[in-house]
This record gives C-alpha cells, sequence and structure tokens, in this order.
C-alpha cells in the first residue's frame, strides 16, 4: 500500500497467538480463506494480494482475490497457495495487501483470517502431518481428550462440546487453555481414529479449576450435555439427533468410547465431587451401562458412591519425588479398583525449557512402577502432551513433543 494513499482495515475479533511463525514449504499447497465486508457500500472494484511472505518481503506465493465495495455482509474469500521456494527461516508471514492508489479512502472490515498446510490424512481443519506422524510412530494405544485444563479453568470457559462443532465461522473464539474451539470434539475423535488410538473422554462436571461449583440442585442440565456429548460419539444415527449430527458432519458410524472421565482434578474440591460423582455417575452409567467412567478425586479420599472402579491420578513434582514415589504403586490394594496416571511429568531445571538427566532419570523410575503394576495401572499418559517452543508461558514441565 502506497504511504501516502490509505485505506483503513479493521479486524474483527483480534486475538493474539504465541505461534507466530509459518514454515513455508514448496511441496505443500496451502488452503488459505478470510472474511471480508464493506461497513457501507462503495463503488470500489478491485483485487487484494494474497501471499506468504518472507519477514523482509519476499514472496513465496501469490494470487489476487476480487473485492467489490457492494459487499456489505460477510463474503468468504478461498483460494490455495503453493511456494515456489522452501526457506530455512518461520519468520515468514500471511499477508493481504492493497494497491494504496486504488483503495485510497477505502475502508474494509476483515475477519477470520485462516492458513492451513496439508493436514494428516488430509482431514478438513486437521492435524500437521508432522506431529500427526510424531504420534503415529509412538504407537499410542490411547488419547486422553479434550485435556485437562481445556476441560474448563473457569465456568465461563469450560469445555462445550457442541459448540466446538461445524464450520468454523460458527465456533466460539474463546480460548480455553492454550487452544480454542477451531480444535473440537470432531476433530479429536477423528485423530484418534487416523492413528488408532482409543479414546478417553472427559465430561464437565460441574466445577471449574477456579473453585467455583455447581450447587447439587443445578446439574442437571450439565448431566444432560454430557449425555448428550457421549451420545453424539456413540450413539445411533438413526434414533438419537446427537448422533444424527454427527451422521451430518460426515461420520454416520459410531466412534469408539469405552472410558469416560467424569471431571478433571475433582481432588482441589472433594466436598462438592461426592454429590458430582454421585448425580453424573449414577445418570451416565443408567444411560450407557457399557461404559466404564473414571473419578478424578485422590484414591477413597472422599469415599464416593457409588464406588469407583477407575481414578485418573496426576502428578507434578520433582525429579526426588519420582524416585523416591517409584514403589508407590506396590503399596496398592488389589481390590478390584484400577489407576490411569493420566498425567505426570517431572519439573524442569530452573531456567530450562528442557529436562536434564536428573529429570528423566527420575521419570524413568518412576515409569518402572507402571510396569511392575500394570495389574492395577491400566494406562499412562505422560502432560503436556504436545508444546509449541514459541509459547510465552512454557510452564515448568517439559512436554512429549515440542514443535515451532
Amino acid at each position: 500500500m502506497s504511504r501516502y494513499n490509505r485505506c483503513t482495515v479493521r479486524v474483527e475479533h483480534s486475538q493474539r497467538c504465541d505461534d507466530q511463525r509459518i514454515r513455508v514449504n514448496s511441496e505443500w499447497t496451502y488452503n488459505a480463506s478470510f472474511y471480508y465486508k464493506f461497513p457501507v457500500a462503495s463503488s470500489f472494484n478491485g483485487t487484494a494480494t494474497v501471499a506468504l511472505q518472507g519477514s523482509t518481503g519476499q514472496t513465496y506465493a501469490s494470487t489476487a482475490v476480487p473485492i467489490n465495495g457492494s459487499q456489505t455482509t460477510w463474503h468468504q474469500i478461498t483460494l490455495s497457495l503453493t511456494p515456489t521456494a522452501s526457506p530455512n527461516s518461520t519468520a515468514n508471514n500471511f499477508t493481504v495487501t492493497f494497491d494504496g492508489a486504488n483503495a485510497a479512502g477505502q475502508t474494509i472490515d476483515f475477519a477470520m483470517f485462516s492458513l492451513f498446510p496439508p493436514t494428516f490424512n488430509n482431514r478438513e481443519n486437521g492435524m500437521r502431518i508432522d506431529l500427526s506422524n510424531a504420534l503415529y510412530e509412538m504407537k499410542p494405544s490411547f488419547f486422553r481428550l479434550p485435556g485437562g485444563n481445556n476441560l474448563g479453568q473457569s465456568w465461563a470457559t469450560r469445555w462445550v462440546w457442541n459448540a466446538t462443532l461445524g464450520p468454523l465461522v460458527n465456533r466460539s473464539g474463546l480460548y480455553l487453555h492454550i487452544n480454542n474451539y477451531g480444535l473440537g470434539l470432531l476433530e479429536y475423535m477423528y485423530l484418534c481414529e487416523d492413528l488408532g488410538m482409543e479414546p478417553i473422554m472427559a465430561v464437565w462436571s460441574g466445577y471449574s479449576l477456579d473453585g467455583q461449583s455447581v450447587p447439587e440442585n443445578e446439574l442437571a442440565p450439565y448431566i444432560q450435555t454430557a449425555i448428550d456429548q457421549i451420545n453424539f460419539v456413540i450413539g445411533d444415527a438413526a434414533t438419537n439427533e446427537y448422533a444424527a449430527l454427527r451422521a451430518s458432519l460426515g461420520h454416520p458410524e459410531p466412534f469408539t468410547l469405552n472410558y469416560v472421565e467424569i471431571g478433571n482434578e475433582d481432588f482441589f474440591t472433594s466436598p462438592s465431587y461426592i454429590y458430582r460423582w454421585r448425580d453424573f455417575a449414577g445418570n451416565l452409567t443408567a444411560a450407557f451401562p457399557q461404559l466404564q467412567f473414571i473419578a478424578t478425586t485422590y484414591p477413597f479420599n472422599p469415599i464416593l458412591n457409588p464406588l469407583p472402579k477407575e481414578y485418573d491420578l496426576h502428578v507434578y513434582a520433582s525429579s526426588e519425588y519420582f524416585i523416591e514415589n517409584a514403589f508407590i504403586f506396590d503399596t496398592y490394594q488389589r481390590n478390584g479398583t484400577y489407576y490411569f496416571q493420566g498425567e505426570y511429568a517431572a519439573n524442569l531445571p530452573s531456567g530450562s525449557l528442557y529436562p536434564d538427566l536428573q529429570t528423566s532419570l527420575g521419570e524413568a523410575a518412576y515409569i518402572t512402577g507402571f510396569e511392575r503394576n500394570s495389574d492395577i495401572v491400566f494406562a499412562t499418559s505422560y502432560a503436556p502432551l504436545i508444546r509449541n517452543i514459541a509459547a510465552t508461558n512454557p510452564g515448568p514441565t517439559a512436554e512429549l513433543v515440542a514443535f515451532e
């Protein structure tokens, strides 16, 4: 755009993104899109240049798209970009530019810019190929979704499963933990299916990590929401409206589901979990007697009714703690109760983004306890699973897979 001939560009619903790096690969074709409109009708009839550019202005791919001033409602532009080069640097930009002289004096609103490289198994709105391949090569047997803190750090930011479905433009832009509703329930289930992983799916159970608990007399709609979520995954599309919704989105057959986790880290509010577990587990078991339901308090503290058959345990601690507790499962009673170590990781050395030998040894010692007690420890998962190395708040522990 010319320095002296300016138009006004307004971006709706702008949000910060920690990952501002774009890998440009000449072997890939990128799917790009954005929405635009004019706040008032205009005689403008021109083009915008959509491009992938390097940080110093090199153009690796570009195409021109028509922009018309008569468009006063949101209109989506879709296009593809195939780069002519593969720079080593990931400091690249996705740009939309205008000729300054032609667009001078115009005001244009933009929203929802999207740029997708090829995805694993060519899934629409799917996962990055490199990250999916990294997971696939580890041969995981299960995947816990939607993740722990993603389930809800507050009532307002709780995971609302049906808000994560359908076209991206209809999904909330709400950030949950470190990802948004662009990664939804259907994407999680397809990932499990594509990688041969069994899902361990959580439902929000009336508690968020800020300490809020829903009173018992207000739980009914949230229990119904959990029932609807499960029906979306495994229900009969011929008889259930949420299963029919799944079919309308392209998956008529039920997904595989055997385990449902009721809540996340409810040991923080054990008193309210007594009634929340009773009401959720009781109603969900009645609706889905074939499923197994996992509790998220400390084992047998408090005593829950109905008595859980599985517990999800979380621990983040020093490497010394893990070494000292390598035999902790040896002491657990064999009474028909099974354990899921849903999250564990040793704290990183001070100031480091990566583990050292002592950190790794601590975790390795703890892992021997899983293997030695595999008669009662039925599943374990390191956490966090995936993290962007550009994150501004990396956290005290390492991740299983780091990416940029």
